[in-house]
């Protein structure tokens, strides 16, 4: 099961454009299509938001940090801060990552570019100076393999979205099941408090037919056509005219 889906909507396969969200009767103005916390919350600043969890807090972070911020990522980082949850987390280890799991990911390069490469690295070291138990060291070892990392960062690149108040990163379940449409009849209302994304409503913005999917805008409304084609191609492989039926000019 999807959680936080509403009655009268389901996740289905939508051929080429993969899994989608179906209003199965159809939907008036407003009604709540998806209503969940995320997965994980990671805030604008890296360093901050790896020293706020509590294991992480006395872990070597200063190298990947650094590297992320040379390069303009943040998502290396955000790996950290999801396997060290993982580790701790009360729902288990496997649970954890399943959820992450059943995201859609793009198909994974069989070499990882040498950034990537690097942070991993920094990835491990950080884990190794708070995890200082062997047996737990080989099982991070076998586990967070440079495989098991490029899988992390393809899903987060695909799923992640970004709160526009708290320019919070998030990675929802559910709500990664949005396909695109530069028309979307779906948005989210982001739930705030002490300036960290607690939880979103997926509500309809219009009247939606029985059998329709359900859509959010991956851009800004604002964007002009070679925007919106540029982040729509690069970030997600989507041919903004083949795919949405976008005509805006």
């Amino acid at each position: 099961p999807w959680p936080g889906i509403s009655p009268g909507f389901a996740v289905e396969n939508f051929g080429q454009k993969g899994r989608g969200i179906r209003a199965i009767n159809g939907a008036n103005r407003g009604e709540i299509v998806l209503d969940l916390e995320p997965i994980i919350v990671f805030p604008r600043d890296l360093e901050s938001g790896l020293k706020a969890d509590p294991m992480l807090g006395s872990a070597e972070v200063y190298e990947l940090v650094q590297l992320c911020k040379s390069e303009g990522i943040r998502f290396p980082a955000m790996v950290l801060l999801m396997a060290s949850q993982s580790l701790s987390s009360e729902q288990g280890f496997n649970a954890y990552w399943s959820r992450v799991w059943r995201l859609n990911h793009a198909t994974i390069a069989e070499e990882m570019h040498p950034v990537y490469v690097k942070c991993h690295m920094f990835i491990m070291q950080a884990l190794f100076s708070v995890y200082s138990d062997d047996k737990l060291q080989k099982f991070l070892s076998a586990t967070y393999t440079t495989r098991w990392f490029a899988r992390a960062l393809n899903t987060l690149h695909i799923n992640a979205m970004r709160c526009p108040e708290t320019k919070d990163t998030v990675l929802f379940e559910t709500g990664s099941m949005f396909n695109h449409s530069c028309y979307p009849n779906v948005v989210a209302e982001w739930e705030v408090s002490e300036a960290r994304v607690r939880k979103a409503k997926f509500k309809t913005t219009r009247e939606v037919e029985k059998g329709e999917e359900c859509c959010i805008s991956y851009v800004h409304p604002g964007a002009s056509q070679e925007e919106r084609e540029n982040t729509l191609g690069f970030g997600y492989g989507i041919h903004c005219r083949t795919f949405c039926d976008c005509k805006l000019d």
